[in-house]
């Protein structure tokens, strides 16, 4: 399984929890930079969430959310 993933049919991010089916997120609920910074807060308190991850959930997002990174930062 990718690290981080958007399920469409749920429309859920999914990130890789070690479990078979992940831990899955509802998209609606980390759709804004506020949002997804409480996620990332939760998230890091996880035994199996990984730093390479704050990454890839943050791209997941910009793609199925109107976030977007500052890059010139």
């Amino acid at each position: 399984m990718q690290s981080v993933r958007h399920d469409e049919t749920t429309n859920s991010i999914i990130l890789d929890d070690g479990t078979p089916s992940g831990y899955k997120v509802a998209v609606e609920r980390c759709d804004t930079p506020e949002k997804l910074l409480e996620w990332l807060g939760h998230l890091s308190q996880k035994i199996w969430f990984k730093p390479s991850q704050v990454d890839d959930l943050i791209s997941v997002c910009e793609n199925v959310t109107d976030i977007r990174r500052d890059r010139d930062c």
